[in-house]
């Protein structure tokens, strides 16, 4: 855990009806307590007035869903309970905080104080066995598909139109009010933009060959070929790789008596949001993503599992930065980073340290995080000391 600090603070106004409420949310600080972070920890990355984005990490899932089966179902002999969804997580571990610092509302039609209640929308999805950052919008503001808020300009050097949405509003007037979606909407039509940039990290069987030809050397490429979604529809895709390092298979390291595997380390952006994009692709290029059970070998998954300790549900994917335009309710955008989790590094320091020590200065380039102390987050559970 980071020993630093959770500190918070916020202001913004928003208008309801002929009452305009504004929420003032005041500057605590809450130290960590190891003894109450739990299973459940939250780890936050990053926290705006409109969003919060935080690590997912793998084996769980970002919303229950029917696919996954009933959460009231019946458990078997040694069999675990489905572990809370992240949604639920975060807006547990949202009120939390907000309760610790005593957020309220002051209601200027009542003059009184509410407590205020925070929900949170997901912005976007990662599949239950990948992990990495994971993006939410505060809902509060949200109780129509368009609401009239108060604008706050984008920074000038990102200054574009569709940032702001539609309006409806006297241009003359200095203080305009404008329609406009609310922040999830606004956010997942600023994910789906090519200025949104996406930064994978995988881990792939294979030494980065293709057909007599070293992927490495390319450097960034694209993959462009269609995929269907789940309902079989075919749409266009197209991905962006680097193939950063890798190994051929060596039987014979005599010094750690270890089987070090074909593997290799690969940066990839999807420039759109296909179901599996990343997957497919690497697929397609006879690189496939370890874990991967759809498009992967299950010869080579059992083999990770039984000899080399991979989880079950693990699929060796991770969202390392996410980077997002400004939009009114993000006006200096988003560069968010998410250090690599220990279960990837644990793989590459014990079967493929070179592949590690070579990757460090181009991951450092690209912004990819691999010690904790490298970023300002702090992890947090859904409970807090009784001493708050």
């Amino acid at each position: 855990l980071v020993q630093a600090p959770y500190t918070l603070t916020a202001t913004h106004t928003v208008q309801h009806s002929a009452c305009e409420t504004c929420i003032e949310m005041s500057t605590t600080s809450l130290q960590n307590d190891g003894d109450n972070i739990s299973d459940e920890t939250v780890t936050i990355l990053a926290r705006g007035s409109h969003y919060v984005i935080v690590n997912k990490p793998p084996s769980v899932l970002c919303h229950h869903d029917s696919w996954a089966g009933s959460r009231k179902k019946k458990l078997k002999a040694g069999e675990k309970p489905e572990p809370n969804p992240m949604l639920q997580r975060v807006r547990d571990v949202i009120a939390n905080i907000d309760s610790a610092n005593n957020v309220m509302a002051k209601t200027c039609c009542e003059g009184e104080n509410k407590a205020l209640k925070r929900r949170v929308n997901l912005v976007h999805r990662l599949d239950r066995g990948v992990s990495g950052a994971l993006l939410f919008a505060f809902a509060e503001d949200e109780s129509s598909e368009e609401q009239t808020t108060e604008i706050i300009e984008p920074r000038n050097d990102f200054k574009n139109e569709s940032f702001l949405g539609e309006s409806d509003c006297n241009n003359n007037s200095q203080n305009s009010m404008k329609k406009k979606k609310g922040a999830t909407a606004t956010l997942q039509e600023e994910m789906r933009k090519p200025t949104a940039v996406k930064t994978y990290v995988a881990l792939v069987r294979g030494e980065g060959i293709l057909r007599g030809e070293d992927l490495k050397q390319k450097g960034w490429f694209e993959v462009n070929r269609p995929i269907k979604n789940a309902k079989g529809s075919v749409k266009d895709a197209t991905t962006l790789f680097r193939f950063v390092s890798g190994q051929a298979q060596d039987d014979t390291d005599e010094q750690s008596q270890i089987t070090r595997p074909r593997i290799s380390l690969v940066l990839a952006r999807p420039q759109q949001g296909r179901w599996h994009q990343i997957r497919k692709h690497l697929s397609s290029l006879s690189h496939h993503i370890l874990g991967d059970r759809l498009h992967g070998c299950s010869k080579t998954n059992k083999e990770w599992k039984t000899k080399r300790n991979m989880k079950s549900e693990r699929v060796f994917l991770h969202l390392a930065r996410l980077e997002m335009a400004p939009t009114i309710f993000t006006p200096n955008g988003i560069d968010c980073s998410c250090t690599l989790p220990e279960d990837m590094l644990d793989i590459l320091s014990n079967y493929a340290p070179d592949v590690l020590n070579e990757a460090l200065p181009i991951l450092g380039s690209e912004g990819i995080l691999i010690n904790e102390a490298e970023n300002n987050h702090v992890k947090r559970s859904n409970s807090f000391p009784d001493a708050l």
